[in-house]
């Protein structure tokens, strides 16, 4: 899941070089006989690197999903994640720890049964903590920070994400979140639009309505006047009827 950091494994050759491997990677026995990492990429590409042939391994009795969020754990235990890959780490997290243990869903223990199989269940859930509790004992932040982050990572399109993951707003807190508020600001904003050409007859997916009205620009001349000021004149293209119908639904002046 974690993007190869070209710093951390120059940083394990230098560690490796001086002083040898420390912490050993970490692999399942696969159904092939084989072996699948877990955890230690970076050591791995290190290894690699410098053309060694073995590396120490430490083999864990785990399920696929228990693999994952082992990984998961690794990787929130380091300090060079951003705050972006952080917050998506956790949301991950999240995801595989409900799918491990359902029952610890809010509100999921009261709605499954009643009387002497509801106390069964509560006591069940009982013995497994929460996602934010148990993800607080594995890396030591506070649910608070926990809860903040997840949010962070599901408020904010996976497609927003990708484009700002190498800038250093990925590394800002507040800037996240102003990039969450703006996110759903503009969901919002799109599906009130929608809504409103849907009662005007006009049911096109969000990405049509995009393509269509791309076809129309505006264009800018630019002048220069006996005084040698500059005069900037800029107007719109003529609208195609496919895309004055979308302007006379919104009640827009093309």
């Amino acid at each position: 899941m974690r993007q190869i950091n070209q710093s951390a494994v120059d940083a394990l050759i230098e560690g490796f070089l001086a002083i040898g491997q420390i912490t050993p990677i970490q692999v399942v026995v696969s159904e092939s006989g084989g072996y699948v990492l877990v955890a230690g990429q970076h050591r791995i590409e290190a290894a690699k690197k410098l053309n060694w042939e073995e590396i120490e391994a430490t083999i864990l009795e785990l399920t696929g999903l228990q693999c994952k969020l082992a990984e998961i754990d690794e990787n929130l235990l380091r300090n060079d994640l951003t705050v972006l890959e952080r917050s998506e780490h956790l949301a991950e997290r999240k995801k595989i720890y409900l799918e491990l243990y359902p029952q610890t869903r809010a509100g999921r223990a009261g709605g499954l049964a009643s009387g002497e199989a509801r106390k069964t269940t509560n006591a069940e859930t009982a013995l497994v903590p929460s996602f934010s509790k148990s993800t607080s004992y594995t890396t030591g932040a506070s649910v608070r920070s926990i809860e903040v982050d997840v949010k962070r990572a599901t408020g904010i399109a996976a497609e927003v994400r990708d484009k700002i993951r190498l800038f250093t707003v990925a590394d800002s807190g507040v800037e996240l979140v102003g990039h969450l508020f703006i996110t759903v600001l503009a969901y919002q904003l799109v599906q009130v639009i929608r809504r409103h050409l849907r009662t005007k007859g006009i049911s096109d997916r969000w990405s049509s309505l995009r393509k269509t009205l791309s076809g129309q620009c505006r264009i800018t001349a630019t002048f220069r006047r006996v005084d040698d000021r500059v005069l900037h004149v800029r107007k719109a293209t003529k609208a195609e009827p496919n895309q004055k119908l979308i302007y006379q639904a919104l009640a827009i002046d093309p």
